[in-house]
């Protein structure tokens, strides 16, 4: 049994229920108005340039250990913040620890930092928040399809993982509680 169809029986008849939960892992494709959870940090990514928040992404960088900008959406932590630019990861996932510690999405942008300095006139008058807001602005259907497609790759490993549990499962069964 897929992860899919275990949250189709455990949800019954109850499909907006069903959907939300589906909604958080992977795109239902008969539905029209999906929102992705890449689509709902980008409106907490507006949220938080309008609160004039994002330009910690860009203060903090350099630091020995960058804190950036942390928001929750569909339960998860996201952290933004402007790391090695070195790296060619943009979106990592930490998953979650016991009930205490949720999923983690880390998102460092410092290479989208280097390549927009290295495009883009800024002087030390502008203001950080502006600044990475346009950085993300600018990347903003790539980090969408980054964050949906970790998510998505994750959600489906986890699914594999369970299933083969399962079956490890069934074939070490004895026939002594029968």
């Amino acid at each position: 049994m897929t992860m899919v169809e275990a949250i189709k029986e455990i949800c019954g008849d109850d499909q907006p229920l069903c959907e939300a939960i589906l909604d958080l892992y992977k795109q239902v494709p008969d539905r029209t108005t999906y929102a992705s959870v890449g689509a709902r940090l980008w409106r907490c990514v507006q949220s938080c340039h309008e609160g004039k928040q994002l330009g910690a992404i860009l203060a903090q960088k350099g630091m020995m250990v960058p804190k950036g900008v942390m928001m929750r959406v569909a339960g998860a932590i996201f952290r933004i913040y402007a790391g090695n630019a070195s790296t060619n990861r943009i979106v990592s996932f930490n998953p979650s620890v016991g009930e205490s510690l949720p999923d983690r999405i880390l998102i460092n942008i410092a290479p989208w930092v280097s390549r927009y300095y290295q495009t883009h006139e800024v002087s030390y008058k502008d203001d950080y928040n502006d600044i990475a807001y346009n950085i993300l602005a600018e990347h903003k259907d790539e980090l969408i399809s980054l964050i949906d497609e970790t998510l998505t790759s994750k959600a489906e490993h986890q699914d594999f993982v369970d299933t083969s549990i399962d079956k490890l499962r069934e074939m070490n069964t004895t026939q002594a509680d029968i």
